[in-house]
């Protein structure tokens, strides 16, 4: 997701899709702001569920939801890869570290350590133990995903000189492999041993074999033209393929919650895997096919600025549900889990978009500098104004 907030120009992008207002393509910039505010439900409905049992509507809502980290991953590869359609690019591999140290890996620490506080006094724990430099270093929660874009970004940089639709259909093939591999030794250790309460999953996943399939996909998308347009043909069986699979990864969900009573994954399932990447590929396919609409529309030209925002978003609102959760629930508790979990969610969201342009503000510069790498959000992305 922290590769998203650089605008991908190539000479072949514009042969995938327009541009929009700001220079990038505007079907990403919507897709961003649209998932993360996915990802917000998401982790809003985990908190409630620790506390509640759920109905198997909300399990539902809760399974459909884990198709957007995965849609992260294609984009941020998806951005690589467009700058590859340029036969003149090479990539500056210092240049390319010097920014995204300055961008990812000091935001990464930074909120690590912020959220170290945060869960050593809810977990009760000690600051000075394994498992907490184990969390540093590989990031509380939801950090994971920089954690592993991180990895991928390493490899990316190795193989970006020699980087062709060839290589990068070769490197798909193989993370495929790895990540398929990785879904079937989760699902059998799901099956055959007791509920971890997402030990495999905190630890396990965050190394980059879990989630290759994703990246590397996104990189052949971005790299290999026509390649997008073929995926847009086929966004209607797509969607079908979404639908069945996402039933088989519901029926796993509720086992978890309702017949064992203790979860164990969220993602690392094998018909997850078919529904995660099916669903990705469909979301990408609609959202790139209304690229006109979103470039042109004046609702969604509102939206577009809202993009640099996102990496923000992400980093800040699990510290923001901390507050918005248990307020929320004294205040909705009487309401269906569904809703108490959309009006929650939308509050944290739309509370963190607010933060984060605030500390885009010219004044708040070094602050803006450590949590979110200098990132500059725009006051027409928060005063709703095109």
């Amino acid at each position: 997701m922290a590769t998203l907030v650089g605008a991908a120009q190539s000479s072949g992008a514009a042969k995938t899709a327009p541009s929009s207002i700001s220079g990038r393509m505007a079907f990403i910039e919507v897709a961003r702001v649209v998932c993360i505010f996915i990802v917000v439900l998401a982790h809003t409905v985990d908190g409630i569920l620790a506390g509640a049992k759920p109905g198997p509507w909300t399990l539902v809502f809760s399974s459909f939801m884990r198709f957007a980290v995965p849609a992260f991953f294609m984009i941020s590869g998806l951005l690589m890869g467009l700058r590859h359609r340029d036969p003149t690019y090479k990539l500056d591999v210092g240049g390319f570290w010097r920014t995204r140290v300055r961008t990812i890996v000091l935001p990464f620490f930074v909120w690590d350590i912020i959220y170290m506080f945060i869960f050593v006094n809810l977990w009760h724990s000690s600051y000075f133990s394994l498992s907490t430099l184990w969390f540093v270093l590989t990031g509380y929660n939801h950090l994971y995903f920089i954690a592993v874009l991180i990895q991928f970004l390493l490899v990316y940089s190795f193989m970006a000189r020699s980087l062709t639709p060839r290589t990068a259909r070769l490197a798909t093939m193989v993370s495929a492999a790895c990540t398929l591999a990785f879904y079937a030794v989760s699902e059998a250790l799901f099956w055959t041993q007791k509920p971890d309460h997402f030990f495999f999953e905190w630890h396990w996943g965050k190394i980059g074999f879990a989630w290759a399939l994703f990246f590397f996909f996104g990189l052949w998308l971005g790299v290999e033209g026509g390649l997008l347009e073929r995926i847009r043909r086929l966004r209607y069986p797509l969607l079908a393929v979404s639908v069945v699979s996402l039933v088989a990864y519901w029926f796993e969900f509720r086992y978890e919650y309702l017949d064992l009573g203790a979860a164990s994954r969220q993602y690392f399932l094998l018909p997850g895997l078919v529904f995660q990447f099916a669903g990705a590929v469909t979301f990408l396919a609609f959202f790139s096919t209304w690229e006109r609409r979103f470039s042109a529309g004046s609702f969604w030209r509102r939206v577009l600025p809202w993009g640099s925002l996102m990496f923000g978003v992400y980093m800040a609102h699990l510290a923001v549900l901390q507050v918005t959760i248990p307020q929320g629930i004294k205040l909705l508790g009487s309401l269906p889990l569904i809703l108490q979990t959309v009006i929650i969610g939308l509050v944290t969201y739309l509370a963190t978009v607010a933060g984060v342009w605030i500390c885009s503000l010219p004044w708040l510069l070094p602050l803006n500098f450590l949590l979110f790498g200098g990132r500059k959000g725009s006051r027409k992305s928060v005063a709703g104004k095109a």
